[in-house]
């Protein structure tokens, strides 16, 4: 059941990320944002309903990794920065130095929690199939 209230703030900030990451695919696919005439408030007031599901999923993530007692390994965290590394092109101490500094690897970390929680929720998954469906592997 996702009928929770959750904080104003958090949303308003995951709509700011919403738009941040359109901005960077835009610039990575050579289009200037300013160029297109864009309304970026109607564009956040259309991000804001994905964006507190976002919070929701966070949230519950969250609480689901604490009462597993999820943690992160250093060794898991030293994988992904060389998997950063090799993905951006770039060695792999200018990577976690640069995470280090912005607060970047406590970002990373808590998105290697979020996916090893997933991993558990689909670990410990039992799928049943409707009647009458046929499924096909």
């Amino acid at each position: 059941d996702t009928s929770f209230e959750v904080p104003e703030v958090l949303v308003k900030e995951q709509v700011e990320v919403r738009l941040n990451d359109t901005v960077q695919a835009l610039m990575m696919q050579r289009l200037h944002p300013n160029t297109l005439k864009l309304e970026w408030e109607q564009f956040r007031e259309q991000q804001r309903e994905k964006a507190v599901l976002d919070v929701k999923r966070a949230i519950l993530l969250e609480r689901i990794a604490d009462k597993e007692q999820l943690t992160v390994s250093d060794e898991e965290l030293e994988e992904e920065f060389t998997r950063i590394a090799q993905g951006a092109d770039k060695p792999i101490e200018a990577v976690r130095s640069h995470l280090t500094k912005d607060g970047g690897a406590a970002r990373v970390k808590n998105s290697i929690r979020n996916r090893n929680c997933l991993d558990l929720i689909l670990r410990l998954a039992s799928v049943k199939a409707a009647p009458g469906l046929i499924v096909q592997p």
